[in-house]
């Protein structure tokens, strides 16, 4: 390897690299679009002003033959002064006779006199002869008065140095130019992806602390990249929300589990210390199913809502009777109900059809009707009834229980959140969380009205089934079959 290869191997890797940055591609792009616009450019202002200079020597070519075919009329003498005088453009002038006879030349030879003698005197009143120094020489025809002709031949070394003086300031134009347009081009990109770049940035710290609490200043983007840097800003809270929400979820799951694993295992640890009787060990081992239900229905339920969360519930659609669902409902919790004392009743007139999952309304619904029997204390009633409101058909819930104060109504959806009054009573904290996941599965609504010692109602609303039929292509909440 030569001195001059090692002396350049460390900066071939970066080379490499910045080929292969958006950055350098948007500038070679960006100067290789315009050095060809600005060549196109060129070239059409060249041909434009070539074909310009040609009409301005063929317009004073066409002058020349005008006025001196007025001055023949005074002699080929009088003619001739005019000719050194006045008429000093004039290349070259020739009078011939009706046979193409030369009767007076006037002018510099060119080494084109014989060519000149050659043209016809019919046909197209112009032509152009290449003389031996290679310029180009335009001829004009007339004839005059006595039936004679006169060519008149201007040369194109005028137009020519304008050419070559326009060229050459041109060229001198252009490369300062292209330099200017690739620095301009480079600083452009550099100013346009440097929200890409604070991104690569953002996304490469988080990767390397796991902290998602950095964020992007838009303030100078606009346009697609502001939207961009909207879009990650919007995706990194959700992604800290959803952190944030995971990790309570873990410790109030942990929280929920060790209770019934405690249970599960202190009542193993008696059963085994104890010279217990077998009916003794077969209460314990009935306590164990108990807990171990208990975990059960609590990973089931997390289950059932994180495949509406991810999109993955399989609803089973059928045309179903909510009256007969609440009814149902109703009876299942009947001596439940009556075994606290509470009323329960139903007060469906008719029958409220909609599109839904047979099974899983009706997993909702015993959730809202176990939740009033739970809280509604001795004495008060619940009523649960199908209506048909104008947003669609519905199911509702009404207690006469402890209510739900203001700031709480908005949370009681939440996974695993337990209000002050509610925490007396067992429970997972899930019920109400897989209400609202089903209903989302349905396209429907979950709503609550409560005071505080006033009862609440909780009403559950399903989408009619014209605006279910324009839903289901663009919900990504449910996989009907």
């Amino acid at each position: 390897m030569t001195w001059f290869a090692r002396a350049f191997e460390p900066i071939v890797p970066r080379m490499r690299g910045l080929r292969r940055s958006i950055a350098f591609r948007l500038t070679a792009y960006y100067g290789l679009i315009f050095a060809v616009c600005l060549v196109a450019a060129w070239l059409l202002i060249d041909r434009g002003l070539s074909a310009l200079l040609t009409r301005s020597d063929r317009s004073i070519i066409r002058n020349l033959l005008k006025d001196l075919k007025t001055e023949y009329r005074t002699g080929i003498e009088g003619m001739a002064k005019s000719i050194g005088s006045k008429h000093s453009s004039v290349a070259a002038v020739r009078i011939a006779d009706a046979r193409n006879h030369t009767v007076a030349y006037f002018g510099p030879d060119w080494s084109c006199h014989n060519a000149i003698e050659m043209l016809p005197l019919t046909g197209s009143d112009w032509s152009r002869i290449r003389a031996k120094d290679l310029t180009e020489i335009d001829i004009g025809r007339g004839k005059l008065f006595d039936g004679s002709f006169i060519q008149v031949a201007r040369s194109d070394r005028p137009r020519r140095q304008v050419m070559r003086n326009f060229e050459r300031v041109s060229l001198a134009a252009i490369v300062p130019m292209l330099i200017l347009a690739t620095l301009g081009g480079a600083l452009l990109a550099a100013r346009t992806l440097r929200p890409i770049r604070d991104l690569n940035e953002a996304v490469r710290e988080i990767g390397v602390t796991g902290k998602t609490s950095a964020r992007l200043q838009s303030s100078s983007t606009a346009g697609e990249l502001r939207d961009l840097v909207a879009a990650f800003n919007e995706m990194l809270a959700r992604i800290e929300g959803l952190i944030e929400t995971l990790k309570g979820t873990l410790d109030n799951v942990a929280h929920d589990l060790r209770t019934p694993l405690s249970r599960l295992r202190g009542i193993a640890e008696l059963a085994l210390q104890r010279s217990s009787t077998p009916e003794a060990l077969r209460d314990a081992l009935a306590d164990c199913v108990e807990e171990s239900e208990r975990v059960t229905t609590l990973l089931n339920t997390i289950m059932d809502i994180t495949e509406v969360e991810s999109g993955t519930m399989n609803l089973q659609l059928q045309r179903v009777d909510l009256r007969e669902l609440a009814d149902q409902v109703a009876e299942l919790y009947q001596q439940v109900a009556e075994d606290k004392g509470v009323e329960l009743k139903t007060t469906s007139a008719s029958s409220v059809p909609a599109q839904a999952d047979r099974n899983r309304v009706l997993q909702a619904l015993a959730n809202l009707v176990d939740n009033a029997v739970k809280y509604t204390p001795v004495g008060g009633s619940v009523e649960v009834a199908a209506v048909l409101h104008r947003s669609g058909p519905a199911l509702r819930v009404t207690d006469t229980g402890l209510g739900i104060p203001p700031e709480e109504q908005s949370r009681i959806w939440e996974r695993l959140y337990r209000s002050d009054h509610s925490r007396t009573e067992r429970g997972l904290g899930l019920g109400l969380s897989l209400v609202r996941a089903i209903m989302q599965a349905h396209l429907g609504t979950t709503n609550v009205t409560s005071s505080p010692g006033a009862g609440s109602i909780f009403t559950l609303t399903f989408p009619r089934e014209t605006e279910r039929s324009r839903s289901d292509a663009k919900s990504p909440l449910a996989n009907q079959t």
